[in-house]
């Protein structure tokens, strides 16, 4: 793979795997919402709120398992998968860390998490036993995103993707089963993700000790190289996600003096547009892995062809979506049985809908800047933008009195921030599509005496 010249054919090949299994996840978390809302109301209600706190789980998560992809993907374009497992080791030591630390401060700052969310005090202790379930379910579900990271940084998408499959048919099922027709209510979301997590989890390790991927070597040592990655990769990755934390949280805060169905139908919404932008960033991971691997081999023409192609893919792409989207109107509201959480959502997808695209354009050049070294700007741009769209959107609807200003403000946003920030991203690429700092860094210690070293640098 990495000696070969990219094509758009190839682009799409390498890259169809891992965009169809972010569609059936993120479809899976739609059916989800959708079962729940057909339960009584307060399970829709938490489900809701607990959206924001998601994202400090998906910044653990998805930093650290994006910088074992950038590591893996490394090794794997010099020949050297031998070192993978101590990565994958590395990276283990650094999440379980990182996820003592977190359940201790979710505790300790339960009681202004759910004063900020807006959550009554009949639903407090619910939450909170909702909440710490949750952390041990992703803390499982960590195990199985490194097993999928190492799988597509290795060119084993198809297998990835699998996992994500898994992950899919049984929280679905167990929702639907559990709590459509067991009646557990809200437990039913926790048996069924947490049953899902220890089964992708195992299929994902068995798949790798097949592949010759998991060894005695996988307790790992953080010189390695995952080290320096955690801080150059990892961290931009994970502080987006911290970014969209405090981002939505306040969003609800706006929004909270509207009541419960409002709280519920603009989540909705947020999730119907993740169904269209989280593609974008596993598109977007697909072409930086490429784009790494055939920088770590020293064919710096052959990274820059990557981008090429797949920014034209994305383009195009998005192009076509942008139109079925505004084609498909309000009808995707009607997911959920409560009248005035659908007429929300419908609000929601018709002020902001339309500009879903434009946001997934910009998240496709964002990826790739953060998994080739130049995260750092990424939060910086994001900083930017969601301090100006927050802000104007907060001010907006107070004096309306009316949640419609914070969605003419989001929609607007969109499209700035495609031209604006996407722009800025693409210019930062072709000066130099992977920084020579990032390559070095993925071949840990002895990575100075590989082949992008004797060819003179990714430049």
């Amino acid at each position: 793979m990495t000696g070969d010249r990219p094509t758009h054919r190839t682009v799409l090949r390498f890259a169809a795997p891992m965009v169809l299994a972010s569609v059936v996840a993120l479809a899976a978390e739609f059916a989800v919402m959708a079962l729940l809302g057909r339960l009584h109301g307060p399970v829709l209600y938490l489900r809701a709120l607990y959206a924001p706190i998601a994202f400090l789980f998906l910044a653990v998560n998805t930093g650290l398992s994006t910088a074992l992809q950038v590591a893996a993907a490394g090794y794997s374009g010099r020949g050297e998968r031998g070192r993978i497992p101590e990565a994958m080791g590395g990276t283990v030591l650094i999440g379980g860390s990182l996820y003592l630390l977190l359940g201790a401060a979710l505790l300790a700052a339960r009681g202004r998490l759910m004063a900020l969310a807006g959550i009554g005090a009949e639903h407090r202790t619910a939450f909170l036993h909702f909440l710490l379930a949750m952390v041990l379910v992703s803390a499982v579900a960590f195990t199985g995103d490194l097993c999928g990271a190492v799988l597509r940084a290795t060119g084993a998408t198809g297998r990835a993707a699998l996992l994500t499959l898994v992950w899919v048919c049984l929280s679905i099922g167990g929702v639907a089963g559990l709590g459509n027709l067991g009646g557990l209510g809200l437990a039913a979301l926790i048996w069924s993700l947490a049953v899902a997590a220890l089964a992708q989890a195992g299929l994902g390790l068995a798949l790798l000790h097949r592949r010759g991927l998991l060894t005695r070597h996988s307790a790992g040592r953080l010189r390695s190289g995952i080290g320096p990655l955690a801080v150059r990769v990892a961290l931009p990755v994970g502080g987006s996600y911290l970014l969209l934390f405090a981002v939505n949280l306040a969003q609800l805060a706006v929004l909270a003096p509207y009541g419960p169905e409002t709280v519920a139908g603009f989540t909705l919404g947020y999730t119907l547009q993740g169904v269209v932008i989280v593609p974008a960033l596993a598109f977007g991971s697909a072409v930086a892995v490429l784009v790494n691997r055939h920088a770590s081999a020293g064919r710096e023409d052959l990274a820059r062809g990557a981008l090429r192609r797949g920014t034209e893919l994305a383009v195009a792409g998005y192009g076509a979506l942008a139109v079925l989207l505004w084609a498909a109107g309000d009808r995707l509201a009607l997911l959920t049985g409560d009248p005035r959480t659908a007429a929300e959502t419908a609000r929601f997808m018709g002020e902001v809908g339309p500009t879903f695209s434009c946001t997934a354009l910009t998240l496709v050049v964002f990826a790739v800047l953060e998994q080739t070294g130049r995260g750092p700007v990424t939060v910086v741009l994001n900083a930017v933008y969601f301090a100006v769209v927050l802000g104007l959107g907060a001010w907006l609807t107070a004096r309306w009195h009316d949640p419609l200003g914070l969605y003419r403000v989001l929609a607007v946003g969109a499209v700035l921030g495609m031209l604006s920030g996407g722009g800025i991203g693409l210019r930062v690429l072709r000066r130099r599509v992977v920084s020579a700092a990032l390559v070095g860094a993925s071949g840990g210690p002895d990575a100075a005496t590989g082949p992008v070293a004797a060819a003179g640098g990714p430049g």
